[in-house]
């Protein structure tokens, strides 16, 4: 019965994350971000001229978004720019979301912490919440964990090859996701050399010796594992940057990214940016907005003061995960999405945490701690059915990121129906005037020809439809004021944008 019921848990929390990951994915308009860095260059991929993809390595990350969504986009019938939809391109995402959570069976926390990881990352707002865009970041989550459980098996000592080959394969396919591969590989030497040096403690307990011959022989059954994973690393990072051996000059540009990727302007936020994010409480859309508990029972792995391989693992996840939220906090550039794997490590460790809490309580008290953990698992689901499909869209959402206006996909409806009902717009392009225009482009698609420009172009006068953005608004107002009308609409979270028609096609549109 015991057996039976960790298994109905297992498939339950399943279920409840694949519901969460996978409801009503169209729902929240598309993301600039999706739009560039995800559907632009998935449709260069597919482009039949022969050109195709080329990895920038001062923008858009790594090649693996839309290596993946290929098959799956071709499978649907959606080769073009033009034929994508919203819900196969996330679909791909959602499905590598959920590969994260059967991930964590393989970590090597034993079984009971390990469901209640399941738990924690499954119904996770954060995660939940970017799993279900069309950006990087469920994929990077879900090579980590390779990555991870090599890592483990290297760290245990047992089968070290296999631990070796893994870690390298899920080195090389994170790189080859995104070049913040680079701090992770930070935070783990850092909580590894840790988990060491408890090991080395753990020998000392078994065999004599001294700290430095103990530590000396842990150096020598890794290095040549490690060597290996090197190794796999690199070939893959060569494979995938090179286009499958095509362009060579691609592995170089890689490192290149390190170098010369621009963040562009309005991302900095305060130290604390994360901290507030996740675990400070907040009341917003009358709800409270928290996932504090997670970082609670998290430190609840030091609880357990046995040197046994299974706190010393529940304390690795624990530090790995400080030691990323740490660096990124220390750096000025600040997204929502850049500590989910900081916070998958911390998911992972309160579902450590709380075994080691339950287990201090006996009868009665310890189906109350249970009930507990179960209703902050609830709450956790709440709060993301919330934030990822009610309030998606909504500027207050603490995890909706300079979201994408639900007006925008309105728009799109009315210029083809004016462009419909006067023929003659149809012979010019539509003009986009400005700068910062995402995902505008995505919402045009299917509009015909569309011309962008960062200011006014000779002949403005007569085009018949413009699309201003804010930056332009005092240049275009100044020069089309007699000759256009001006009608306010919405593209991004506080980023109104202007059409401007010209008077005598809006005269007769409204005579229609």
């Amino acid at each position: 019965m015991r057996y039976l019921a960790l298994v109905i848990w297992g498939l339950g929390i399943l279920a409840f994350g694949a519901w969460l990951r996978f409801s009503d994915l169209e729902r929240q308009p598309f993301h600039a971000d999706e739009a560039a860095t995800g559907a632009q260059s998935l449709s260069y991929r597919l482009a039949e001229s022969g050109d195709g993809y080329q990895f920038d390595p001062t923008h858009r990350h790594g090649p693996m978004l839309t290596l993946l969504a290929e098959p799956w986009s071709r499978a649907q019938g959606e080769t073009s720019w033009e034929t994508f939809t919203v819900s196969t391109l996330r679909e791909v995402t959602a499905f590598c979301g959920l590969l994260v959570i059967l991930g964590v069976f393989m970590l090597g926390v034993a079984w009971p912490r390990a469901l209640l990881a399941a738990g924690f990352v499954a119904t996770s707002p954060l995660l939940v919440y970017y799993s279900r865009l069309f950006i990087h970041e469920s994929i990077f989550l879900m090579f980590a964990i390779p990555a991870l459980a090599g890592m483990v098996l290297l760290f245990r000592g047992k089968r070290v090859w296999l631990g070796a080959s893994l870690f390298g394969i899920g080195v090389g396919m994170m790189a080859a996701t995104r070049e913040t591969v680079a701090i992770s590989l930070l935070a783990w030497t850092t909580a590894g050399a840790i988990f060491l040096w408890r090991r080395a403690e753990m020998l000392g307990n078994e065999r004599s010796g001294t700290a430095k011959q103990r530590i000396a022989e842990v150096v020598s059954m890794l290095w040549k594992p490690v060597i290996l994973a090197a190794g796999i690393c690199l070939v893959l990072i060569f494979f995938f940057y090179s286009e499958g051996l095509r362009r060579p000059a691609g592995f170089f540009d890689f490192f290149r990214t390190f170098f010369e990727y621009k963040t562009g302007e309005g991302h900095d936020k305060p130290f604390i940016f994360y901290l507030e994010l996740l675990a400070w409480p907040k009341l917003i859309v009358a709800r409270w907005w928290t996932e504090g508990a997670i970082l609670v029972l998290a430190l609840g792995v030091y609880l357990d003061r046995s040197k046994t391989e299974q706190a010393a693992i529940g304390r690795f996840f624990f530090e790995s995960g400080v030691v990323h939220l740490l660096v990124f906090s220390f750096i000025s550039y600040k997204t929502p999405w850049l500590p989910s794997l900081g916070w998958l490590h911390l998911c992972i460790a309160a579902g450590a945490g709380g075994f080691i809490l339950i287990q201090r309580f006996s009868k009665w008290k310890y189906w109350v701690a249970v009930a507990v953990l179960i209703a902050v698992m609830l709450w956790h689901g709440a709060q993301a059915q919330r934030a990822a499909i009610r309030l998606a869209a909504d500027g207050r959402n603490p995890y909706a990121y300079v979201p994408t206006s639900r007006d925008v996909a309105g728009l799109e409806t009315w210029l083809m129906q004016m462009r419909e009902v006067l023929p003659s717009t149809q012979q010019q392009p539509v003009a986009v005037i400005g700068e910062e225009y995402w995902p505008l482009p995505w919402y045009l698609r299917k509009l015909g020809e569309v011309g962008y420009w960062s200011s006014l172009p000779e002949g403005s006068n007569g085009m018949p439809l413009l699309l201003i953005m804010p930056t332009s608004f005092e240049e275009v107002s100044t020069q089309l004021k007699k000759t256009h009308t001006f009608i306010p609409r919405g593209l991004r979270d506080e980023f109104p944008i202007m059409v401007a028609i010209r008077n005598d096609l809006w005269s007769a549109y409204q005579k229609q």
